[in-house]
């Protein structure tokens, strides 16, 4: 995440962001690396998009497809994409909520990973103070609509499944009183979660290696899962050379001009020249590595701070798994290792500065090695910093094509940063590779 207000904090290039800044046009949880690029992202809105709400009978018919009992609270959750509002739903009780109850997390986890040493069962608290289970909350989401229609939404779901029945850490789906997790009405689709509390990413070195090591943890659970054998066709394509990147090259220099009249024409025409070579010059790379040929699986394809909920340094749930395909787990890996190392700083991107965070790199690939079976071979981790490249690109480029600007950020000003944080990536991707072969 990008936080305009903080200097030298972790940037997330997809989704959720301490300030709600993103490299997705400020809408989070949508992300380049994923659901973006697969057509259903609002990357790039204009500033001042009116952020879609419930209706009061629409409401009332949702909440009576489920059985949730009387609710004593109901507010508006203004987090996420402005096309999906989310209600946050209240009963107070004296019944412990489902997160007090994960003394047995670690053992469970261990038992499908024996030695993995995961340590995930620490108490969970909200802003210091510790859950007093005095309440229970859901979190009622209208889906945005997307590509892929209600199969696409039936495979996240099950992939959700899998994963909860192997007891990695989620935001649980709610079954509704006909049995299923999702609920339509007319043309829209909803969803009711278990809301899970915590703390945001600290940028800390050990909660940089713990979410390494959660991703590690999903692959090697999500990848016994049979989409297949299940009657799924999950989508393949993602950042890596994309269509729509290249659709978006060819338009961007006229959309920013059209929202910036007196840019530097020229100046504009040579950076979009530059990084669309640069994009194809990292794809070029991955492909001589053997990247299609290597096994694929299921992918979270949006793993970024946003979607990650900690409890002190510890991953406490993982969220929205929306953007979930099939492709190389080292594209999740690369995207990974980029949202929780890149830095970002105040509104004036001009200031923030080309290198990423060294540190955190190293700590997220190590993080994900330390979990076994998940160890990255060397020809995957030489390729991570050409797929940072491709991911970072890929970020920038479809939302300023689509709208002439990034968040409230002028086009030109965004690229010109962008620009200079892949001249870094290239300069330095021997070097990169070389503290993560070990």
């Amino acid at each position: 995440m990008i936080d305009p207000d903080a200097s030298q904090t972790t940037a997330s290039l997809a989704g959720d962001s301490l300030a709600g800044f993103s490299l997705s046009g400020g809408e989070p949880s949508e992300s380049m690396a994923g659901a973006s690029v697969a057509g259903a992202s609002t990357a790039g809105a204009k500033p001042g998009v009116k952020r879609q709400t419930f209706g009061t009978e629409e409401l009332a018919l949702v909440l009576s497809r489920y059985d949730l009992g009387p609710l004593d609270a109901i507010q508006a959750y203004p987090r996420g994409s402005r096309r999906a509002p989310k209600l946050l739903l209240r009963r107070f009780e004296t019944t412990d909520s489902h997160i007090d109850d994960l003394d047995d997390l670690e053992s469970e986890l261990k038992a499908t990973l024996p030695d993995s040493a995961l340590d995930l069962a620490a108490p969970i608290e909200t802003n210091g103070e510790p859950v007093d289970g005095a309440e229970t909350l859901w979190l009622l989401k209208r889906r945005a609509r997307s590509r892929g229609g209600d199969s696409r939404v039936s495979f996240c779901h099950a992939v959700q499944r899998h994963l909860a029945a192997h007891r990695f850490p989620i935001a649980p789906l709610v079954v509704n009183r006909s049995g299923n997790t999702i609920t339509a009405l007319g043309s829209h689709r909803y969803e009711v979660f278990e809301y899970i509390r915590g703390n945001a990413y600290d940028q800390s070195l050990e909660a940089t290696g713990q979410a390494g090591r959660m991703l590690a943890v999903f692959h090697q659970l999500a990848q016994h899962f049979n989409y297949t054998n299940a009657g799924f066709t999950p989508p393949t394509h993602g950042y890596h050379r994309a269509d729509m990147v290249a659709r978006s090259f060819n338009r961007l220099p006229t959309t920013v001009q059209k929202i910036e009249p007196n840019v530097d024409r020229a100046a504009l025409g040579h950076r979009n020249q530059f990084l669309h070579e640069a994009y194809l010059t990292a794809a070029n790379t991955a492909d001589k590595a053997g990247l299609d040929q290597w096994p694929t699986q299921v992918v979270h394809a949006d793993w970024h701070p946003g979607n990650t909920l900690f409890a002190g340094q510890k991953v406490v749930a993982v969220i929205d798994f929306d953007a979930a395909r099939v492709q190389p787990r080292s594209l999740d890996v690369a995207n990974g290792a980029l949202q929780f190392s890149i830095i970002g700083g105040r509104n004036d991107t001009q200031a923030w500065p080309d290198y990423i965070d060294e540190g955190r790199f190293k700590r997220f690939i190590r993080g994900y090695d330390a979990v076994p079976g998940a160890v990255l071979s060397r020809a995957e981790l030489r390729i991570l910093p050409h797929l940072m490249i491709e991911a970072l690109v890929a970020e920038s480029v479809i939302p300023i094509a689509a709208s002439g600007r990034f968040s409230r950020t002028a086009g030109s000003v965004f690229l010109e940063m962008i620009e200079r944080k892949v001249r870094w990536l290239q300069a330095h991707a021997d070097a990169l590779f070389r503290s993560v072969d070990v």
